[in-house]
């Protein structure tokens, strides 16, 4: 009766690169990850449909293979 559709993206935040945060390499994650610092690399989500959020400072250098994208500014 009452179930959780695995095959919709995440709408929360699990994981949060900061304003002063830069990573260099590829990122892997699952659920829902938001972007306001650098990341030089690819980003994909794992199995599971996620979320990323591109906050207003975030850069991505990258391929980005993700189920939804929201991107701010």
């Amino acid at each position: 009766m009452f179930f959780r559709n695995k095959n919709k993206a995440q709408s929360r935040i699990d994981t949060l690169i900061g304003v002063e945060t830069h990573i260099e390499g590829n990122v892997n994650f699952a659920g829902g990850l938001r972007v306001d610092g650098s990341v030089k690399g690819n980003i994909t989500e794992t199995s599971t449909p996620s979320t990323l959020v591109l906050g207003e400072t975030g850069r991505i250098e990258g391929a980005i293979k993700v189920s939804r994208i929201i991107m701010s500014g």
